[in-house]
């Protein structure tokens, strides 16, 4: 047995670790997002997440990621949940964000099965499965009328508006001709003209300084639907996006493009399933559901450590 003299030279050794040593993470993926998840309960990264978030998401010079998920102790929830963008803008919400974090809390024990997460966005109900997660989402508000967006190089298109936790513009493309906005299927667009087009509504002056993620959906049949989403913080086309499915599903519901209460939603990174029910503040409550591959633990040395 230590001495308490002992005990206090570990605890000094240990904070020490803590506070210039290596930062341990996780990095989970849901349906092709990729999160670096951190538990900052202890304070690991309390000084500058955001610059934290840049390196570390970096591709091919860091470990890579599109976004960092950060938990943290909450009063009113089991934890709560800060998303980082991996240009170091911050979250209120991130559908697969939200499930993956549903799942490392399960597996460290930070919540039970059926938990509770605070979020910028407000709290939101979670339900993990093994590595099957559904999460109930803020409450979508009704449908707006569509508004055209005139773009420099590409024409005008019609978007719909809806907030599904984050802004998203959706629009619709060949699935249904009368707004077509591309020449061939969806998933046949070659990836730089979604990003030419997804740029161009994302920093359209309509949606103010923020602005806002854009979905291009293509209807498949009257239950399912294929999204391809450009994500603000990111930058860029990502394989899924867990509002994005939300507010593609939810727009073509409202307009009678699907029929039912529960939409599979395709995306480049894989099937989500979308559930919608009657309830909330707008009368109307969304689930998100679908799978989450937790991929590797590791750990990264601070900034100051590495140089």
């Amino acid at each position: 047995m230590m001495r308490d003299d002992q005990m206090e030279m570990v605890s000094r050794k240990q904070a020490r670790g803590v506070k210039s040593g290596k930062i341990p993470f996780s990095k989970l993926v849901g349906n092709g997002n990729d999160f670096i998840i951190v538990d900052g309960r202890s304070g690991l990264i309390a000084d500058n997440q955001q610059c934290f978030t840049r390196r570390v998401c970096e591709r091919r010079r860091s470990v890579g990621a599109d976004g960092v998920l950060v938990i943290e102790d909450s009063q009113t929830a089991d934890f709560r949940l800060r998303i980082i963008n991996a240009d170091g803008s911050e979250a209120d919400m991130c559908g697969n964000g939200a499930r993956c974090a549903a799942v490392y809390a399960r597996r460290k024990r930070i919540a039970p099965a059926v938990m509770t997460m605070e979020t910028g966005a407000g709290t939101i109900e979670a339900l993990v499965d093994g590595a099957y997660a559904t999460i109930k989402m803020t409450s979508v508000g009704r449908p707006q009328p569509p508004v055209i967006l005139s773009l420099e190089e590409q024409g005008s298109v019609k978007a719909y508006a809806v907030d599904s936790g984050v802004p998203h513009a959706v629009v619709f493309t060949c699935g249904v001709s009368e707004e077509s906005v591309f020449r061939c299927p969806l998933k046949d667009v070659p990836a730089s003209a979604v990003h030419a087009m997804g740029r161009a509504i994302r920093r359209h002056p309509r949606w103010g300084e923020d602005g806002s993620n854009a979905d291009f959906v293509d209807i498949i049949n009257s239950r399912s639907i294929y999204v391809r989403t450009w994500e603000r913080g990111v930058e860029g086309e990502t394989p899924a996006c867990g509002t994005g499915a939300v507010a593609s599903a939810f727009v073509a519901r409202e307009r009678g493009h699907v029929t039912g209460d529960t939409v599979t939603v395709h995306m480049p990174g894989g099937p989500l399933k979308v559930v919608f029910r009657e309830g909330g503040k707008s009368g109307l409550e969304a689930w998100l559901a679908g799978d989450v591959a937790w991929s590797f633990d590791g750990s990264i040395y601070r900034q100051e450590e590495r140089e």
